[in-house]
């Protein structure tokens, strides 16, 4: 039987000239007995969202609300995983992946691509039983139609297919391995990113860009990076990869590129624990959220939100913990600026089950609790504010029961995650106090509206108190 935890938190404050609704909530579903999880997640049209993934051997989708309640759920095929999903049409979902329609699964792993309605019934299902690989990417064709994109370990191939899910075209290459993320560019293009491709044999990182007939236009090979790769295009320059393995794993790479692959600049992040980045986002506010897991071997295991700037350059870090490890493998950001990361948690010597994570701008969810954690809280810190909510001005209270190796720095948010106020604390000190006047950077008075006080120390950001201020 299938278990499902749910946790819903609404934070409703009503002021006398605003409104604010904070929402944030978490899924876990899971059966003991089998092994879920959820890969990919989009936003539906007609209001909530839809991840895919698979259970035990079949394809898992789940239907969820804006608030968390889950609608329906399915499973699809036999000896199946579902990798990519995008709606074709309102209410109408393309699922690829691999599997076979009816039992037994086939010795063979063949591509398979099926699609249902709004209320997951099947509208039709196709199995590419000539070919052996993984559908891994869809996305739609500038002519009409699909283009997805295959990989097996012997070779990679571009499927262009039409509504119904027949082929007009097949581009395959001798690629091991294959590529791993596919987009459509501003141009109408297509551009993929991955280890291998048919002019470079080996582990590599490289980037390539297709025409709509599947022919290559470039590609770009960078030989420092081993692992495989994510691609947005970016609009300041081109192009920006997200890669989750290197020569000197465990390092997390950003290289931004111009709009030919050419590299402008790459960006490192090193961990002493193990550290794989699965997927990044464009944000709404500016800068990028990338998404993965924590320290796989370690005991602090878990699932890993990273906010970054236009120069790759830490915002802010989230880990959100749970008894026996997780991690997230894609994340999107909500017209509302939540973001929801999809994934899995582990059991204690069990399967994994599927977890989804709705939190704010900011990364927090589920307030007040143990359960979101920050990398170096072990140092235990402490921040009080009061009065809060407060008219005119508030008293900050920072406590530390060490000492820092560097001068914490205190910054003020506001709901959009917007810097409005920074103030570095000079010396060494177990405790720390300071008044907030309710001020900009520039001494001018802000709204009235929800606020987060943030302890930074280094670049990463430690601790979080929301306050209210009501003029």
């Amino acid at each position: 039987m299938t278990n499902i935890k749910n946790i819903v938190i609404f934070s409703v404050i009503f002021l006398s000239i605003l409104t604010e609704v904070s929402l944030s909530w978490e899924i876990i579903y899971g059966d003991p007995s089998v092994e879920e999880e959820a890969l990919r997640v989009i936003e539906c049209s007609s209001g909530g969202f839809l991840t895919v993934g698979f259970k035990d051997s079949q394809i898992l989708v789940i239907r969820f609300s804006e608030g968390g309640d889950i609608i329906w759920d399915r499973v699809y095929g036999y000896g199946a995983k579902g990798y990519d999903v995008i709606e074709a049409s309102p209410g109408k979902y393309l699922i690829c992946g691999y599997g076979t329609v009816s039992p037994p699964p086939s010795k063979h792993v063949s591509p398979l691509l099926l699609k249902i309605d709004d209320l997951g019934d099947t509208i039709w299902t196709r199995v590419y039983s000539s070919y052996i690989g993984i559908f891994k990417r869809i996305v739609a064709h500038r002519d009409g139609g699909y283009l997805l994109m295959e990989s097996s370990v012997y070779s990679t191939g571009l499927f262009k297919i039409d509504d119904y899910g027949d082929t007009s075209w097949v581009r395959v290459s001798s690629a091991p391995d294959g590529l791993k993320d596919l987009i459509v560019n501003s141009e109408g293009h297509y551009v993929a990113c991955g280890r291998t491709t048919p002019e470079y044999v080996g582990d590599s990182l490289v980037l390539l860009e297709f025409d709509g007939e599947g022919d290559t236009i470039w590609i770009r090979k960078y030989d420092f990076v081993l692992g495989d790769g994510q691609v947005i295009e970016d609009p300041i320059s081109g192009y920006l990869i997200l890669s989750y393995g290197s020569i000197d794993f465990p390092n997390s790479y950003y290289i931004r590129t111009n709009e030919i692959g050419d590299t402008i600049w790459t960006k490192k992040y090193s961990y002493d624990e193990e550290v794989i980045m699965y997927d990044i986002v464009t944000c709404r506010s500016g800068g990028y959220l990338s998404v993965g897991d924590y320290g796989y071997l370690s005991p602090y295991w878990g699932s890993y939100f990273l906010r970054i700037n236009d120069l790759a350059e830490s915002t802010w870090t989230r880990l959100y913990e749970t008894d026996y490890g997780g991690g997230f493998f894609s994340v999107i950001e909500t017209p509302m600026h939540n973001y929801i990361g999809v994934g899995y948690v582990k059991g204690h010597y069990g399967p994994r089950d599927v977890f989804i994570l709705c939190t704010d701008s900011l990364g927090i969810s589920v307030p007040d609790t143990d359960y979101i954690r920050t990398i170096s809280e072990e140092m235990d810190f402490e921040i009080k504010a009061y009065p809060n909510p407060f008219n005119s001005s508030m008293k900050i209270t920072l406590r530390l029961k060490e000492l820092p190796h560097s001068n914490p720095v205190i910054t003020i948010n506001n709901i959009l995650g917007e810097r409005v106020y920074r103030t570095t604390i000079q010396g060494k000190f177990s405790s720390y106090q300071m008044k907030w006047m309710g001020v900009d950077d520039n001494g001018k008075e802000v709204e009235s509206g929800i606020y987060f006080v943030n302890v930074i120390l280094g670049n990463e950001r430690i601790k979080t108190s929301k306050v209210v201020l009501i003029k």
